[in-house]
């Protein structure tokens, strides 16, 4: 039996965990590469969920990566200030939804902190947790609402631990966030640290080459935000996953669709666009984590109608300027040809008369000489 304050706690579920796996086994479904950026973006993204359910936008989230060898992650921690959790949602909410994933969590909720160690049994297929290896549930604590997570020792990092903060900030799944929140990542290696905020390299409109505007249908229509669907075309391929149409619903959600799932043809690389659907805002039509929207929804489906209507205009319109713009070059390159074609005759239409009198001066000359 372990105390807190007068509360007397048992632990019944308590199990050994070895813990030098538990970072291995959570990052290797995103490890891209064994880089750790998308693990470590899911659990940003999975803290701006926290804030996104209350409606909260310009909060903190908090992340640590620290090495004692510059080779590996010995611990990552991953914290937010959002409404925290209670241990009845640890154990029936939080536990169940990280059914995959293992760690140790801190939350407080309300005046209390509980700190648990959670993990998955794959063979009972069940999720396992435990408040021994110093955990506790209903510490009276003086601290704001919270959750943190930590995770100890993962594989071999492939990359400088430098580069984290580079591809963090580029990585599209938490762009979104990085939007919303205030985004703070600290970098511990062998007791050098670094620090700063995440900032989103995206798209930058300003590099657009043309700009459509569409309203978005009456159905669709936004009470506060803008009703206008703007697409950006660009001279060459954007970047990576760049080729999206960030649709928002004005207030703390993102969603990535890209613009290739709407028309195939090779212009809908060159395509960046913005809109913004108020009518998201807690939808059923969207996925769970916001990566993407649900197939068969009817706000899906209207959404998607105007999205590929619209794509599929300005790809037209775009071939249509592309082939004219070829049919100028063609026409074009020929005025040049045909300018220069005009030059060589003139010069040898001056040859020719040059030749020609000089032939006639020879003769005149010739013709004295004959008389004389």
């Amino acid at each position: 039996m372990k105390k807190t304050g007068n509360l007397s706690l048992a632990f019944p579920q308590a199990m050994d965990v070895d813990w030098g796996r538990l970072l291995d086994q959570q990052l290797k479904q995103w490890h891209g590469g064994r880089t750790h950026v998308r693990g470590i973006a899911e659990y940003i993204s999975n803290a701006d969920d926290s804030y996104i359910r209350q409606g909260l936008s310009n909060k903190s989230i908090e992340v640590q990566v620290l090495s004692k060898t510059g080779k590996k992650i010995s611990k990552l921690i991953v914290q937010d200030y959002a409404e925290g959790m209670s241990k009845e949602d640890l154990e029936n909410k939080f536990f169940q939804y990280y059914k995959s994933f293992s760690g140790r969590e801190t939350a407080v909720k309300d005046g209390f902190e509980h700190k648990a160690w959670f993990s998955y049994d794959k063979e009972n297929m069940k999720p396992i947790y435990g408040y021994d290896k110093g955990g506790y549930y209903y510490k009276s604590v003086k601290k704001e609402n919270g959750t943190t997570i930590e995770l100890i020792d993962s594989i071999k990092n492939h990359i400088a631990l430098e580069d984290l903060l580079i591809m963090l900030s580029s990585n599209s799944r938490i762009r979104g966030t990085i939007k919303n929140q205030e985004v703070q990542i600290k970098i511990d290696k062998k007791g050098d640290i670094f620090s700063d905020k995440l900032d989103y390299e995206g798209v930058s409109i300003k590099n657009a080459d043309r700009n459509w505007q569409f309203e978005i249908p009456k159905s669709l229509k936004n009470d506060t935000s803008s009703n206008i669907l703007n697409l950006y075309y660009f001279n060459k391929p954007l970047k990576g996953s760049q080729n999206i149409i960030e649709v928002s619903d004005g207030k703390t959600l993102f969603i990535d669709l890209n613009t290739s799932e709407f028309d195939d043809r090779p212009f809908s690389k060159y395509i960046y666009g913005e809109v913004i659907f108020e009518q998201l805002y807690y939808a059923d039509a969207v996925k769970e984590n916001r990566k993407g929207l649900e197939e068969g929804n009817d706000l899906t489906i209207e959404i998607n109608e105007f999205l590929s209507k619209s794509i599929k205009l300005v790809i037209q319109e775009i071939q249509e300027l592309q082939r004219e713009k070829e049919k100028n070059r063609i026409i074009e390159v020929s005025q040049k040809k045909i300018t220069e074609l005009n030059k060589f005759l003139r010069k040898c239409d001056l040859n020719f008369k040059k030749e020609l009198n000089q032939l006639r001066k020879k003769n005149e000359i010739k013709n004295r000489w004959r008389k004389s």
